[in-house]
């Protein structure tokens, strides 16, 4: 169900701007700010407690979906850009904690997902990969 919203924007609005590589985080999408602490809730904070706690499992499923290694400049311990629609890359970037530092995710978008998709649209994606991450480790006894 997380999916069917954004895939019917998507096949609806979507422009069909080419994928930039100029990535951005959701709170700077035209109406991401507003959206912005509900979306990390729901969504990063979500996945970074798998991250925390499963991280090969995490590193796994984000591979199992076609993860494609970052450029280098975004490289993590788990970095990974990920398709769920042929316009529309999410990059996830995980570091693990070190040092008396605490872990971090974040979540980063192509800029074209304005115009491809739209940041409600975005949001449910976004928060839905999360929901979808966390069944699968639910299902696989984690």
């Amino acid at each position: 169900p997380w999916v069917v919203v954004p895939f019917l924007d998507y096949v609806l609005k979507c422009k069909g701007l080419p994928v930039s590589s100029d990535w951005i985080s959701f709170r700077e999408l035209a109406g991401g700010k507003e959206k912005h602490a509900l979306f990390k809730k729901r969504g990063e904070d979500v996945l970074k407690q798998l991250a925390d706690k499963y991280t090969d499992f995490f590193n796994d499923i984000v591979h199992m979906f076609n993860g494609k290694r970052v450029e280098k400049r975004f490289e993590s311990d788990v970095s990974v850009v990920l398709y769920p629609f042929p316009l529309v890359p999410i990059m996830i970037c995980y570091w693990k904690p070190e040092d008396g530092l605490g872990s971090s995710l974040n979540l980063f978008f192509d800029k074209s997902v304005e115009e491809n998709l739209g940041v409600d649209s975005t949001f449910f994606l976004g928060t839905g990969l999360a929901q979808m991450f966390e069944k699968l480790a639910e299902h696989h006894g984690f």
